[in-house]
Parts: C-alpha cells; sequence; structure tokens
C-alpha cells in the first residue's frame, strides 16, 4: 500500500528525528532487545517480524537478554494497539478519547449540524467525519485539527456513510443525493462519481462497501433492492445485482471478496462479486425480520440474526443451518477479527460466539439497548453506544476488554439525551498504553 511505518511518523519520533543518536538508539533497541518483566518478544508480532527481517539480510547476532524497564517501556510505547475512541451522540460534535483516560482528547465540531458516521484511517493518525448538508470532513487524530473539508454531495442532502479502501489512500461517501463519490484522503480532491442508471437516479444509495482488492465499490439501494459493483478508478457500474424480491436491508463482503451477501426482511442470497449471479437463496423458517447479516469462516459460512432473538449460522456450501437462541432482542451482528468468532447485541448482552463449536466465548452483560458496536483491528475491544447515561445525565459510550470481558470505561458526550440523535462510534489505532 505504500503506507509508511507508523514508528517513523509517530510526532514523538519526528521531534527526535534531528538527533542522529537518538534514531540510533532507537534502531538498537528495535532489532536486537529483549524486553523484561514477563514480556516476551513473541507478544509483539510487528516488532519481532522486522526484527527477524533485518537479522536475515544482515546476518546480524542476537545481542542482548535484559534492558533497564524504562528502555523497554520506550520501546513498547510504539507498538500498535487500538487506543482511541471517536464518539458522537448525533450531534455536531465528535468526542476523541483515549483508552482507559478519565477525560476526553478532543472535541471536534463537524462543518454540519448533525453527524451521521464516522471511521479512522488505518493507521489511527487521521479521522473522518460526514454528516448533513453534503458535508464529509477528515480531521487530525493526533492534533485535532481540521485537514480538509469534501464537499460534492448536494448541499440538502444527508451523507450517509462512508469506508475506507485498504491502503487508506482513497475514501467513498454516499448520500441523499443517490450519489456515491470516491476521493483522495490525503488531498480531499474528489476522484470520481459514481452516478447510477437503470432508473435508479432518484434512489440514494443506503449502504457502500470497498471490496479488499482495493479496486472495486458495492453500494445498495433499499428501496430499489439493488445492488451495484463499481470499478473505484473509471467509475463505471461491472454489475448491477436485483433481488428476486424485497428491500435491501442489510448487505456485506466475504473477506477475500469473492462473495456477497445481501437481505430482505426474509429471504437473503449470496452472491458471486466476479460475475454478479446468485449462488445460492436462503429462506429462513424461523420467522421474525433479519436484523444483520455477516460472513464467517473465510466466507464458507454466513450468520444473520433475526428479531426473534435468534442467530442462525449457515453453510453456504450446503445450505444447513445451526440455530443460537440469544438472551434479548438481537439488534445486530458483528464478525470478529479472524472469521472465527461473531458478536451479537441485543437489549441485555453482548454475546461472543464460536461460529465452529456453536458456543459462547465471552457474555458481556448490560442492561442498556445498544445501536452501534464498533470493534477493534485485533478484536482487543469493542465500543458500544446507545441507551448508555452517563452519571451526568449525558449519553454514553462503554467501552469492554474482550479477553477479561471487564468494562473498561464509560466515555460520556456533550449534549443532552432529549436531544440526541442515532449515535456513531469508532476504534481507531495508536500507540500502546504499557507502562502508561
Amino acid at each position: 500500500c505504500g503506507m509508511p511505518l507508523p514508528l517513523v511518523d509517530h510526532p514523538r519520533v519526528r521531534g527526535y528525528m534531528p538527533s542522529v543518536v537518538t534514531v540510533v538508539a532507537v534502531a538498537w533497541l528495535l532489532l536486537f532487545a529483549e524486553p523484561v518483566a514477563g514480556a516476551r518478544v513473541q507478544e509483539v508480532p510487528t516488532r519481532v517480524a522486522w526484527r527477524r527481517r533485518w537479522r536475515f539480510a544482515r546476518g546480524l547476532p542476537r545481542l542482548g537478554d535484559r534492558l533497564p524497564d524504562d528502555l523497554v517501556r520506550l520501546a513498547l510505547d510504539f507498538v500498535i494497539w487500538p487506543s482511541q475512541v471517536a464518539t458522537s451522540d448525533g450531534g455536531r460534535t465528535v468526542v476523541l478519547w483515549s483508552v482507559g483516560a478519565a477525560e476526553p482528547t478532543w472535541e471536534l465540531h463537524a462543518p454540519s449540524k448533525t453527524v451521521s458516521d464516522l471511521k479512522f484511517f488505518p493507521r489511527g493518525d487521521r479521522l473522518v467525519v460526514v454528516g448533513s448538508e453534503g458535508t464529509a470532513a477528515i480531521w487530525s487524530a493526533v492534533s485535532g485539527l481540521p485537514l480538509h473539508v469534501l464537499r460534492g454531495h448536494a448541499p440538502w442532502a444527508e451523507v450517509y456513510e462512508v469506508q475506507m479502501f485498504p491502503c487508506g489512500d482513497r475514501i467513498v461517501t454516499i448520500g441523499a443525493d443517490s450519489m456515491a463519490i470516491v476521493w483522495r484522503a490525503s488531498s480531499g480532491e474528489l476522484l470520481r462519481f459514481l452516478i447510477q442508471h437503470d432508473g435508479l437516479q432518484d434512489r440514494p444509495h443506503r449502504v457502500v462497501r470497498v471490496l479488499p482488492d482495493g479496486d472495486r465499490v458495492i453500494t445498495g439501494v433499499s428501496s430499489g433492492g439493488t445492488a451495484t459493483i463499481w470499478n473505484a478508478t473509471s467509475g463505471l457500474a461491472l454489475h448491477l445485482l436485483r433481488q428476486p424480491m424485497g428491500w435491501m436491508r442489510f448487505l456485506d463482503i466475504s473477506p477475500d471478496g469473492a462473495r456477497l451477501a445481501t437481505t430482505s426482511d426474509y429471504p437473503f442470497w449470496v452472491w458471486s462479486t466476479a460475475d454478479g449471479e446468485v449462488e445460492r437463496t436462503f429462506r429462513p423458517g424461523h420467522g421474525g425480520f433479519l436484523l444483520g447479516v455477516v460472513f464467517a469462516e473465510g466466507g464458507s459460512k454466513v450468520v444473520t440474526c433475526s428479531a426473534n432473538w435468534l442467530v442462525v449460522i449457515w453453510d453456504i456450501a450446503t445450505g444447513a443451518s445451526e440455530t443460537m437462541k440469544t438472551l434479548g432482542s438481537v439488534h445486530g451482528v458483528v464478525a470478529m477479527p479472524g472469521g472465527a468468532d461473531v458478536l451479537a447485541f441485543t437489549q441485555k448482552q453482548l454475546a461472543i460466539w464460536r461460529v465452529n463449536f456453536d458456543n459462547v466465548v465471552r457474555v458481556l452483560p448490560d442492561d442498556d439497548a445498544y445501536e452501534r458496536v464498533a470493534v477493534s483491528a485485533g478484536g482487543e475491544v469493542v465500543a458500544v453506544c446507545g441507551s448508555t447515561v452517563t452519571p451526568e445525565g449525558r449519553p454514553g459510550t462503554v467501552v469492554w476488554n474482550v479477553s477479561s470481558g471487564e468494562r473498561m470505561q464509560v466515555m460520556g458526550s456533550s449534549a443532552a439525551p432529549s436531544s440526541r440523535r442515532p449515535c456513531s462510534v469508532a476504534i481507531g489505532a495508536g500507540r500502546s498504553p504499557v507502562g502508561r
């Protein structure tokens, strides 16, 4: 992707770059030093991978087994970890928090009156926020300052959603003006309009996804029951997928980008992204509206959730299904990183299910109703927003540690509960909190 190493771009390191001695010292730590106090290098994959590459290329021996604790903390301080959470209660204010902090890092005021969606860039150094009045904005998560305001949607139109390309070099937005727009992330330049045809010009996109190859974009029109696969570079429509019945409610892409799943109220379909043809049609017989669909197990299975408290695992090859009952009305389902687990969120709990063995891995109990869920890239942290209220009476976001099942913190909003709209939440990478 041509992305620089997070270490080199870290603001603390940029301040030390003129010092040759400091650069040499940090390089020695990363290449040869072993951590102490029980922290083995095998626990830090990024450092291990780079050290192995250097030793193989240069044939250098392993030097030194122990270092003082303060030097180990300095080295571990540059390990990427999910350390930032951005929350919005639907108003124009976005609050940026560090995981574990008692006070917010920044409050960002969007150029629009409301916020519909927000996403961190892959490196966690920037944040894109979209909302009403046809606007989107890119912010620095380091300084809290606006970098670019993206204007291309109609001024009256709400921008519904934003998605990142895998390398973080481009973003795509969809809005109520029936347009999808591809932007250059570094400059905010408008690169391409994705314009509907075939009688769909007046029907807005409601969902957008970027395929893993970074060359194609999929948009969905709920009222038309259609999805379009686009070439993101040329802006040409490659395939038009029409559901046989119903509105398009939800859409998901398999991890390898070879398959696409779309749902109506009851049936759902699995499509091939190569030719836009239906591979299999599933007709759930358990009743209840479908409220979510995700791929699992590398794209060989599909997980759906419905309004009758059920989560169902479907095998695409055989069509067989396994049903799991939850403890409350399911609001949605999210695939955990790796594809082996899925997270279902209800009014009573967050439940992580192991797809292979049909059992619960972790239950995060709560009495709040959740609307949006964000999972960190490595699956270590889950952030949820919904009906949670802080002791001050403000809308809140809860952060959970997945491995321990503990509530890490509750992040408050700046708006009054009576004025809130549907919330948004995102998790970004940053420095490891080790030693903090």
